[in-house]
């Protein structure tokens, strides 16, 4: 996250491939570059800074003189609440969702990103796109890997980003830190005696 202005902050949620030590060391990298492009190049346009992150992965691996495939899901978002009651978001992302709770017809939409990944060579090569998105005061963004969906439960039943969005659904009115408890405890007796699959975060930011 990074408050460009009193009224606009960039806030994404990274996925890195890997795991152990090569998930930590694309972690740093992707953290890293993300600084340096936001920070430090002032670039603010999330398609840009996808794009140019892409590019800076695929440098800082040299991927395009070896095999090295790495890479990172990523959902971006640009929020503007400049109007408090209007506010707005550009949204551009790499294989991931970005989910909206609409708090006037109380559905949750998802709304997806490019298939293409950051990094990586002969991938997706789709360029990534911004979807300009005006919402108002009490709407809910949820920024989420993809960890939370595809945990099964002891019959190796995935749980689905359709459960997710129920989850969202049933609790997007409520205080962000008892939707917190609900989606932790939902997840810990989904996954019962199972292990965990993969890393989870979820982001929720009510405007």
């Amino acid at each position: 996250m990074h408050k460009i202005s009193e009224n606009q902050t960039i806030v994404g949620v990274i996925d890195c491939t890997g795991h152990g030590v090569p998930g930590a060391f694309m972690s740093l990298v992707g953290f890293n570059l993300l600084n340096a492009i936001v920070i430090e190049s002032k670039i603010f346009d999330p398609a840009q800074i996808l794009e140019e992150l892409s590019k800076r992965i695929v440098i800082a691996l040299k991927q395009d003189v070896n095999s090295n495939h790495d890479g990172m899901d990523v959902v971006l978002c640009k929020i503007d609440d400049s109007d408090a009651n209007t506010p707005s978001v550009v949204f551009a992302a790499a294989k991931r969702p970005l989910f909206v709770y609409d708090s006037t017809n109380r559905v949750v939409n998802k709304i997806n990103g490019s298939k293409r990944l950051i990094g990586g060579i002969g991938r997706h090569k789709d360029s990534f796109e911004n979807h300009i998105i005006n919402l108002h005061k009490n709407d809910v963004l949820y920024l989420t890997t993809d960890g939370y969906s595809d945990q099964n439960d002891p019959k190796r039943a995935r749980m689905t980003v359709e459960k997710m969005s129920e989850i969202m659904l049933e609790n997007a009115e409520k205080g962000m830190s008892i939707q917190k408890e609900v989606f932790y405890t939902f997840f810990k007796e989904y996954k019962d005696t199972s292990e965990q699959r993969d890393d989870v975060t979820i982001v929720g930011i009510k405007l």
